[in-house]
């Protein structure tokens, strides 16, 4: 008969049992991860939280839950770059960027345009077509240069000048006829977000 002291009757203790993976209650999920109780029991009920049921109630394996999950991708602002030497239209475009929730930075002429299209993409460009520094469809042809397939909307007070007429050359275009309104220019950002997005 086994002594008492023998290995048989001793468990090894250098080997432990594994721990069990802790299991919530819905109600301490809740107050853990700061989600409404009702919107636990619907992931739950939609596979969306690993849980399993004890003795008829829901229990959730916290250690297989990430939170995280549950979130939404957070969808990249859309970034539009204003050519304009008018600090009254960059305030004005400033405000109708806000409305759609774009960002918009402001380059004055054309080396700045093109520094900042190649220091960071864009995803629409609005050229005012009279700028000090260069002509409008000098502007429209680099920029069509260092970006080929990026839509460029131009802003002008004369429909009908020579600028534009040498712009159109290169096929359709969208034309920002001034004076501006807040809600025209948005519409217009807007329009163009829909159509990358």
């Amino acid at each position: 008969m086994p002594s008492p002291s023998s290995p048989h009757n001793k468990r090894n203790s250098t080997s432990k049992d594994p721990e069990p993976s802790p299991l919530l209650t819905p109600k301490e999920a809740s107050a853990t991860y700061r989600i409404p109780l009702p919107t636990i029991y619907y992931l739950i009920k939609n596979g969306k939280i690993p849980a399993l049921r004890v003795s008829g109630r829901w229990r959730i394996r916290a250690e297989e839950f990430d939170p995280q999950s549950l979130k939404a991708p957070r969808s990249r602002k859309r970034r539009i770059l204003l050519v304009d030497d008018d600090p009254g239209v960059q305030g004005l475009f400033r405000l109708a960027a806000q409305q759609v929730n774009c960002s918009l930075a402001v380059a004055r002429g054309m080396k700045e345009a093109i520094k900042r299209l190649k220091d960071r993409r864009c995803d629409l460009v609005l050229l005012d077509l009279y700028l000090h520094e260069s002509r409008g469809d000098q502007v429209y042809e680099k920029i069509l240069e260092t970006d080929s397939g990026l839509p460029i909307v131009v802003i002008t007070g004369y429909p009908g000048s020579e600028v534009l007429h040498r712009i159109l050359q290169h096929g359709p275009v969208t034309v920002l006829s001034k004076p501006l309104r807040v809600e025209q220019v948005a519409e217009t950002i807007r329009t163009f977000a829909r159509r990358k997005g």
